[in-house]
């Protein structure tokens, strides 16, 4: 169906977005029971701790054959509720998410940080892990990300890529980047 998203609900039918569009994937609507079965079997361990006393989980779900998922499972006052958002296989280019080629610049610094902010959905991962693979094909050095949960999978090119997940027991940015470097 070429959906982005599935997005399970409690007591609404499954939805899918297909090119920007939400639709019934089927007529009937789920149980909270069943949503929560659905939900919970795709969480890994710790999620399922996270969830339950959080009330809100964020992971990667891989489906072999089919691709990886960004998962947020979240309680809302009807019950469980989850979308699933699928990850393509191979990274963006800048020219795939619309962007200028002025923003290739960016992978020129050698010292610094770059932040890209925006609203969810606005394109934050897909912007970082295009410049990333750019980064990886053009230069010989060594990419550290710091990631919440792991999308994009840089395989290493001409770079050396290593993804550190940060979780809740990181508790932080600056302790994730100690314990990575």
């Amino acid at each position: 169906m070429h959906a982005s998203d599935i997005h399970v609900r409690s007591g609404r039918p499954v939805k899918v977005r297909v090119y920007g569009r939400l639709d019934d994937l089927m007529p009937e609507s789920i149980s909270a029971k069943d949503a929560e079965a659905v939900l919970l079997s795709a969480m890994p361990p710790e999620n399922r701790q996270q969830y339950i006393d959080d009330g809100q989980a964020d992971f990667t779900f891989s489906v072999p054959g089919v691709g990886r998922f960004r998962v947020n499972v979240y309680r809302r006052l009807g019950g469980p509720a989850g979308v699933f958002h699928h990850i393509p296989a191979e990274p963006p280019t800048l020219a795939d998410l619309g962007l200028p080629s002025a923003a290739a610049r960016l992978i020129n610094h050698k010292n610094g940080i770059v932040l890209i902010t925006g609203p969810a959905g606005s394109g934050k991962t897909s912007t970082m892990a295009a410049l990333i693979n750019l980064l990886n094909e053009e230069r010989a050095d060594h990419i550290l990300s710091i990631e919440d949960p792991i999308e994009y999978v840089h395989v290493s090119k001409r770079c050396l890529v290593n993804q550190r997940q940060l979780n809740r027991h990181t508790h932080s940015f600056a302790a994730a980047l100690r314990s990575a470097l």
